[in-house]
């Protein structure tokens, strides 16, 4: 075992750069080990590694998410103790929602953030159909962005093609929400969603409800 292994197996400490401009190594160190080195430690040489990542994610609800100008419908469905809310978008129509988030302290600056809409449909359908989305990204950047800017896109997009059965929730394909450049740390995004329902490409004839919007990143750890 050499002592990298060593100070991996054993819980050695770990350290990183400013997270603010993107850690680009780890440091790895002897740390005292209960039973076996109870004293200070003995050696005072490190290891420099290339910085780990791994893919992370975190929850908007649907209290957190807003009606866009062509607004979904929320609502409450369940009775107490069990309720739930929920944003309706119709078929055969346009209607939208919009969320906020912020670039984690703790996301790679070089990567991608993506999003993934979680929802209940409405209407069973033995034959697989897809939705049609829309979304217009914009990041804020301090001192620079007007809040009243015009985002990136609209970007038009299809979800998943799929059966689907009443009131089973599901999860649409991982969308982009940015990418590495020029991501940073600690920005705001504001995100707009349609679902464009009179589009050719909205097959799937029902309404949908949604639950929520995962967000996912590559994470420094």
């Amino acid at each position: 075992m050499n002592s990298f292994e060593f100070h991996r197996a054993n819980g050695g400490l770990i350290t990183k750069d400013d997270l603010g401009v993107g850690a680009s190594t780890q440091i790895f160190g002897d740390v005292p080990i209960e039973g076996v080195n109870e004293g200070p430690a003995r050696s005072d040489h490190k290891h420099a590694m290339t910085a780990a990542t791994r893919t992370d994610s975190y929850w908007i609800p649907p209290g957190q998410i807003y009606n866009n100008t062509t607004p979904a419908v929320p609502n409450l469905v369940g009775s107490p103790p069990d309720p739930y809310l929920y944003l309706a978008m119709a078929d055969g129509a346009t209607s939208g929602i919009a969320f906020m988030t912020q670039v984690p302290k703790d996301c790679s600056i070089t990567s991608l953030m993506t999003f993934n809409t979680w929802y209940r449909a409405d209407a069973t359908d033995g034959t697989s159909h897809a939705i049609r989305w829309r979304r217009m990204i914009l990041e804020l950047i301090p001192g620079t962005t007007l809040i009243t800017a015009t985002g990136i896109g609209p970007t038009d997009f299809s979800g998943i093609s799929r059966t689907r059965v009443a009131d089973v929730v599901y999860q649409e394909t991982a969308s982009t929400l940015i990418t590495g450049v020029p991501i940073a740390v600690g920005d705001p995004i504001r995100c707009s969603l349609e679902r464009i329902g009179g589009d050719a490409a909205d097959t799937y004839v029902g309404g949908i409800r949604i639950l929520g919007i995962q967000i996912n990143y590559t994470r420094l750890r």
